[in-house]
């Protein structure tokens, strides 16, 4: 393949890609974004989340940037799926979160456009997964309408409370890595800003084993600074988010060669049973 001139001559280690072509290199973790436009987002990405949470949490440093792509500090292997790496990673997520967040960080987080899960551009998204999912499968009405009910009746609702947060946007295991030296860290920065917060846990709870959700719950309450009352409310709404995102991720996927509505449909029931 071929690299931008400062990264040519790296040894490609490891491949670590999944959406993203991503390798481990001998001098740090090499990540292609796709286009240049797409690598100097997430590298302001990076440079916001360092001022605002790299007190609070460790967010990887930048070594090198050129065209489409970047040289990152290399903290780690993916982390695995124990009940000690889930409490570290829930206990890494509620210190990232942090308190109430100031007048200012929300001004500037919105300035620079970086509130992809936050109030109405929650809701926005939320009804753009039910359009996608409208023109990909179209002859399914029953199934579309219903998930189309499902996405107003979230929308609609009154948010939770201790809703906000600044946050990562994309906290799955798949974007932890750990070490001994470092502990938990995420990677992938690219939708950091203002966030819901229970969206946030409930996106990083959809990649772990039904057994690991009283594992996050002890463990994130146990280090946040905000007492959440009502853990079970806040919990059902941010599973509901995750999935709507989800079943329209495979409406946006689906094509005439590879029709994703078996999937879709898994996750629109999914959602049904959990708002019945």
């Amino acid at each position: 393949m071929s690299l931008p001139p400062l990264f040519a001559k790296l040894e490609l280690l490891e491949s670590l890609g999944d959406m993203h072509r991503v390798w481990r290199t001998e001098r740090g973790i090499l990540k292609d974004c796709g286009s240049s436009t797409e690598a100097e987002r997430e590298l302001g990405a990076l440079v916001l989340a360092q001022q605002l949470v790299g007190t609070r949490v460790r967010v990887p440093n930048i070594l090198e940037q050129q065209d489409e792509c970047l040289l990152l500090e290399d903290l780690g292997q993916r982390s695995p799926q124990t009940f000690r790496h889930t409490r570290l990673a829930a206990e890494y997520l509620a210190r990232l979160h942090g308190d109430e967040i100031p007048e200012e960080v929300v001004a500037l987080l919105c300035d620079k456009g970086h509130a992809h899960y936050w109030h109405s551009a929650l809701v926005n998204r939320l009804r753009q997964e039910g359009a996608y999912a409208k023109e990909a499968f179209s002859s399914e009405t029953g199934v579309v309408d219903a998930f189309a009910r499902c996405i107003e009746s979230i929308a609609t609702l009154e948010l939770p409370d201790h809703s906000d947060v600044v946050g990562h946007g994309d906290f799955q295991f798949k974007n932890l890595c750990f070490s001994d030296s470092n502990g938990i860290c995420a990677v992938d920065w690219h939708d950091f800003g203002l966030c819901n917060r229970w969206y946030e846990i409930g996106h990083l709870l959809y990649t772990l084993p039904e057994s690991h959700g009283s594992v996050v719950a002890d463990a994130y309450q146990a280090v946040s600074s905000v007492a959440l009352t009502d853990w079970n409310a806040g919990l059902r709404y941010g599973k509901a988010v995750d999935r709507i995102i989800r079943a329209g991720n495979e409406a946006r996927r689906s094509t005439a060669e590879n029709p994703l509505f078996d999937e879709f449909r898994k996750f629109v029931d999914d959602l049904d049973d959990g708002l019945a």
